[in-house]
């Protein structure tokens, strides 16, 4: 048996997409059948399994997607229509007596399920058609009037009725037109269904008949069903897109009979050379006929694309909320395992930093969620991923905290944070000196005094050759440190120390005035002149730290400055004697 994909237009204008067997090895004229069905289904389904038997058989057969079925084109997707489905056999029967090997004389059609109907009211209109098998017909405006073997009443009718009349007010008001297919069964049967009811659901939903581009196999299914009818659909949305191009009629037909005559030299014409030819009128009259055709695709279009958006936005708001529902009880392990460590760390009586913190804490929880529930529901977003942003943002911060909390640590003290901005700005903690309530060596006020002269002279020395800006790659090579000034620093902390022997109150209160050198260490880590050399050409992180330092040097220049100008005070203060 020979499979063939093929394609033929009715008289809609429409393009119907089919699937013909040809029997394998078969000679002459043969008999053929057009198979279309059942009501909801695609050609590679039922419709299909009968073509492929009866071709095994000796018949060339073609089972075709109806229009606005399957890969077959036409909108709006999914409708029967009685008038252009009976044309859709007509098509098929026109297809199949121009086709070679088929014996016009000996032509029949097969409509399944729904489509029993549908082939019957073709077999009385075509005297073409020779024979015609209707295989378990059902009367589907019947059962979508008065439901399966007419168990419905007349008020469930009417009220079917009204509800259908609502649905079209308020989809009218919305702009959106959404399936209103009430007799595809549930997605998990209960065991009291008909026995039909039950073999229409097995076949449909198992993978023997499953199709993605079935309204039976999908609509009214589970989500996932949806996620495949909606990538199917626009798989047949860009086939057709293609389809009615204007390059498919680009293509030239190559007859292969005259292979072996010269193939003559075509004249090169150009669209414009034709266009330019034709009378004013026709001219004008092909430009409109263009425009109008271009806006029924727009239009087209943009119709196709409202109704992808509204159902990927219903899928959205599925996966979103079921995301929700464990988002939710995440969240409040997360914030146990934060507010623990906070009351753990903080020890502070009262409510007052606790509820700070917890408040802040929940806001910005709050602010990450809606971000991410609006960048998952636009769709900019994977659901997953913006359900779960504000637990993956805070699920970190509740591990930092809890293992803070196991090894008692400071973190939320806020006396280190002062600290700690005090060395940025330069605040500089104050020197404390006490009284000694016993003296064991009494201070030498002569020696002092030359020490501290010493000391004035060495930190004249430092300000002559110092510079408020250190050469860039000098202060790298040095490894960001100052030796000198570490030299001097040393030396003040001596002198302050001898100082302490004092006891005489205006010396020790002016000790209290010498500053804490402590900027002589530019940067806060220790390196060697190689490594220095190596960070001076990582500008983007080494050009800050060299800033910072520059700043932290501008604060210990005018530290010498006051050590000098407390010197030469003290030595006011020091008695001429040693008494």
């Amino acid at each position: 048996m020979e499979h063939r994909k093929v394609t033929f237009h009715n008289h809609f204008g429409l393009t119907l997409a089919a699937d013909l067997y040809l029997p394998k090895g078969a000679t002459g004229k043969l008999p053929a059948i057009a198979v279309c069905g059942l009501f909801g289904g695609v050609k590679e389904q039922s419709s299909g399994l009968y073509a492929q038997t009866l071709a095994e058989r000796g018949f060339i057969t073609l089972a075709f997607d109806p229009s606005f079925t399957g890969e077959s084109s036409g909108h709006p997707r999914d409708v029967f229509s009685l008038d252009i489905n009976t044309e859709d056999f007509q098509a098929s029967v026109d297809y199949l007596c121009n086709l070679d090997g088929v014996d016009p004389a000996r032509v029949g059609i097969l409509g399944i399920c729904g489509w029993g109907c549908i082939a019957l009211n073709a077999a009385a209109n075509d005297p073409r058609i020779k024979a015609v098998v209707a295989s378990t017909t059902y009367d589907m405006p019947r059962i979508g009037a008065w439901g399966y073997n007419d168990s419905g009443t007349a008020d469930d009718r009417y009220r079917a009725k009204q509800e259908i009349a609502d649905l079209r007010t308020s989809e009218y008001a919305a702009g959106l037109t959404k399936h209103a297919f009430t007799t595809i069964p549930v997605d998990q049967l209960t065991g009291k269904e008909p026995a039909f009811v039950r073999q229409y659901s097995e076949y449909y939903k198992a993978p023997r008949g499953y199709h993605p581009r079935s309204v039976n196999s999908n609509l009214g299914w589970m989500q996932q069903a949806m996620t495949v009818r909606l990538d199917s659909v626009k798989e047949s949305n860009a086939r057709e897109v293609y389809a009615h191009s204007y390059r498919r009629d680009l293509n030239p037909t190559v007859d292969t009979s005259a292979a072996h005559a010269p193939a003559p030299q075509p004249t090169p014409e150009t669209f414009d050379s034709l266009l330019a030819e034709l009378s004013p009128e026709r001219r004008s009259a092909y430009i409109q006929s263009a425009r109008n055709t271009i806006e029924m695709i727009k239009a087209d279009n943009e119709f196709q694309a409202d109704i992808l958006a509204s159902d990927e936005k219903e899928m959205r708001r599925h996966h979103t909320e079921m995301h929700k529902k464990f988002t939710l009880s995440f969240a409040c392990l997360i914030f146990f395992f934060i507010g623990a460590p906070l009351g753990a760390i903080i020890r502070k009586g009262g409510l007052g930093m606790p509820v700070v913190i917890s408040v802040f804490l929940f806001i910005f929880y709050y602010v990450i969620d809606n971000i991410g529930f609006k960048m998952a529901s636009n769709g900019m977003w994977q659901p997953w991923q913006g359900m779960w942003l504000s637990s993956a943002v805070l699920l970190p911060l509740g591990i930092f905290l809890t293992y803070k909390a196991s090894n008692d640590s400071a973190i939320l003290n806020a006396d280190t944070y002062t600290e700690a901005l005090k060395r940025i700005i330069g605040k500089r903690p104050t020197r404390k000196v006490e009284r000694k309530e016993v003296i064991m060596y009494a201070l030498d006020y002569s020696a002092w005094n030359r020490r501290i002269t010493a000391l004035q002279a060495d930190i004249m020395t430092y300000l002559q050759g110092a510079r408020r800006w250190m050469p860039y790659f000098r202060f790298w090579r040095q490894g960001g440190r100052d030796p000198e000034a570490e030299r001097i620093a040393r030396q003040l902390e001596d002198v302050v120390e001898e100082g302490r022997n004092s006891d005489r109150h205006l010396v020790l209160n002016k000790l209290m005035d010498y500053p804490i050198l402590s900027g002589y260490d530019l940067v806060d880590f220790r390196m060697s002149p190689r490594a220095g050399h190596i960070m001076a050409w990582i500008f983007p992180v080494s050009l800050p730290i060299y800033l910072l330092s520059m700043i932290r040097r501008k604060l210990l220049l005018n530290d010498l400055r006051t050590t000098l100008r407390v010197s030469g005070e003290m030595q006011t203060l020091i008695p001429n004697d040693n008494s």
